[in-house]
């Protein structure tokens, strides 16, 4: 006589390979895809639908809804670390709605600020200060493409009356606000006083840097 229970576990993993294979067939699918990685929460199946939806957004880097996918996924797990990675590039390729940075907002709390790694006391470290003010659709992109070489963030606003200094909390900076008094230099130099680190990069918030010229920089900073 069969087992109920093992029938029952057959048909589910039966149904979520099923899953699997419509999404990676229909990867813009939004209903289908939703259905797979609730079916592998369910499942505990979530290492494995982590794999396969990172396998399609090296396929389909601007699907969103992919991305919001793993975001959940890595929630799921409690994977803070990996989910704000995430968060950040969606925010960077996208004008942030509300609702998503409401959410980000959140994630970033569990983990905290970016911190100076403190572990290897030779290694040159950066700052990267910037002062603005109604940026919310352009620091995004500026903070992602700077994000890697950048020990700390040093965000200066001087009145913005949109979601900007929110977006920079989302990548982890340190937000200082600043009474605007007609003075580009006196705001600037109150951004280089926040910065704690060897070196100090300034950028506004409409600037990307490529990832040549980014190489190139660390390079330069390490020496």
């Amino acid at each position: 006589m069969e087992n109920p229970l093992s029938e029952k576990k057959e048909n589910c993993i039966s149904m979520l390979d099923q899953l699997k294979q419509e999404v990676q067939n229909q990867p813009q699918d939004v209903h289908k895809l939703d259905q797979y990685y609730r079916q592998a929460i369910a499942q505990n199946q979530i290492e494995t639908a982590k794999k396969t939806i990172s396998q399609l957004q090296c396929r389909f880097p601007k699907n969103q809804q992919l991305m919001k996918a793993h975001i959940v996924l890595c929630l799921h797990q409690q994977d803070y670390n990996c989910a704000v990675e995430l968060i950040e590039t969606l925010v960077a390729m996208s004008d942030p709605e509300n609702e998503l940075i409401e959410a980000a907002l959140k994630v970033r709390q569990k983990i905290g600020p970016r911190k100076i790694d403190e572990k290897d006391k030779t290694a040159s470290t950066l700052s990267v200060c910037m002062i603005v003010r109604d940026e919310q659709n352009y620091l995004g992109p500026c903070l992602q493409s700077i994000k890697t070489i950048a020990d700390e963030i040093v965000v200066v606003d001087t009145g913005s009356t949109d979601r900007t200094t929110d977006v920079a909390h989302i990548f982890g900076a340190k937000v200082y606000d600043y009474k605007w008094n007609d003075d580009f230099a006196e705001a600037r130099n109150y951004s280089l006083e926040k910065a704690s680190c060897d070196w100090i990069l300034v950028m506004d918030a409409d600037e990307i840097i490529s990832q040549k010229d980014l190489t190139a920089f660390s390079h330069f900073c390490a020496r």
